[in-house]
């Protein structure tokens, strides 16, 4: 080891601490990353479950601070209440910079600010991983769209779009010169000895011999899964043992609105609706086919896991979906928010075993060479040499905080 030399550190900011597929990605992310000399510390929500959990498992140091999107809230001057707390995490994060001699901040996601205001203030370079369509975040902050593109290409100096649409829609308001497009990464598990999909499906209450199309996901309005409802209930006639399964939890009245749509088509009986499974690949193994019909996605993580399980994929033609599949070759497209297309690629899959095993067998290929860690993580930290080259390993002060990990904020 070259004298003198030491690893350098990412501190990486995370809004949420749910299992979805940002905090996925992060960890993923955070654990490769070492490979490439680079070690990782995470600073997220307070609660102990989800993300800080998994940190600890993964020997990741943890610093739990209050954070909270800098979304405008319908009420504005209730905004100006939570500007002690903003404070107080601004403070925190510089002290775990200092303490922890990082070398980079890294965002992931585009709603937090707290990080890249912090690595402002302390001269470090700073990352912004921008994930969701960006449409979603119109509201994100004061003057819109382009308001929200403003601040994000003020306080980054580089920008990582997960997919083309992403970065197309950053350019499109003057922003693309810091924009970079590198897809997420999925670890493909092995299939466990012994594993057997029709044990599976008795499991979950599922049928063992019928076909099944699954949908996995955050159960909301942009993820559609009401489509897939009224695309079973298309097909019911020519295929009445064909069966689905909803997999995901609902934090709005759009899942009781699923719900209901089921019950109204008459379909109780056919369509399977359970909570978000903490280990999703069991169950994909074990269904026929997974439909993702979203009507907005930034990447489309599930589509991946889905072709590293093996697994043929219909994907609505929106997003980041189009960047993974090519319809035909390795998946099928269909227009989002349509039923009957939906409806008509799956009878084409399900009369077509040769053509829906082709189409498995391109897509795994896909997600294993194209959606490796080894490949994101290998162009992340190219990205973090070009930051940092020519410059000292760090910019902030070295005075000792009273910040450590694992403790809370006052």
């Amino acid at each position: 080891m070259t004298e003198g030399y030491r690893v350098r550190t990412v501190l990486y900011i995370q809004l949420s601490s749910g299992m979805g597929g940002s905090t996925h990605s992060l960890l993923l992310l955070a654990r490769h990353v070492r490979e490439h000399g680079y070690r990782a510390i995470i600073a997220g929500p307070q609660d102990r479950e989800g993300l800080c959990e998994e940190a600890e498992r993964l020997d990741i140091p943890y610093y739990p601070l209050y954070l909270a999107s800098w979304a405008r809230s319908d009420l504005h001057w209730r905004d100006l209440l939570y500007i002690p707390n903003r404070l107080n995490t601004l403070r925190r994060l510089a002290a775990i910079c200092r303490r922890e001699r990082v070398d980079i901040v890294h965002s992931n996601l585009a709603n937090c600010l707290d990080g890249a205001l912090a690595a402002h203030l302390l001269d470090l370079p700073h990352v912004f991983h921008i994930r969701e369509e960006f449409r979603d975040l119109y509201r994100t902050y004061w003057g819109g769209t382009r308001g929200a593109v403003t601040v994000l290409r003020r306080l980054s100096d580089r920008v990582i779009a997960v997919s083309r649409s992403i970065a197309a829609s950053f350019a499109e308001h003057g922003a693309g010169d810091t924009t970079c497009v590198i897809p997420n990464a999925v670890q493909v598990p092995p299939v466990p000895p012994g594993y057997q999909p029709a044990a599976v499906r008795a499991a979950y209450g599922l049928p063992v011999e019928a076909p099944i199309v699954a949908v996995i996901g955050t159960i909301a309005a942009r993820k559609g899964q009401i489509d897939l409802v009224r695309a079973i209930e298309l097909i019911a006639e020519p295929l009445p043992d064909v069966h689905a399964a909803i997999v995901g939890d609902g934090y709005d009245d759009y899942a009781a609105l699923v719900r209901a749509e089921i019950a109204r088509l008459g379909l109780v009986e056919r369509i399977h609706v359970m909570p978000h499974q903490r280990d999703i690949w069991p169950l994909l193994r074990a269904v026929d086919i997974v439909a993702v019909p979203s009507r907005a996605e930034g990447f489309g993580r599930i589509v991946i896991e889905a072709m590293g399980a093996g697994k043929p994929v219909i994907g609505a033609a929106t997003g980041g979906i189009v960047d993974i599949i090519r319809d035909g070759e390795n998946g099928l497209l269909v227009p989002a928010a349509s039923p009957q297309h939906l409806a008509a690629a799956i009878l084409r899959l399900l009369d077509d075993p040769a053509y829906r095993h082709r189409l498995a067998a391109a897509g795994e290929r896909r997600a294993r060479q194209d959606y490796c860690p080894t490949m994101q993580t290998r162009r992340v930290a190219s990205l973090y040499d070009d930051l940092l080259a020519g410059e000292p390993l760090f910019a902030g002060a070295m005075d000792s905080p009273q910040t450590k990990p694992g403790t809370y904020g006052r």
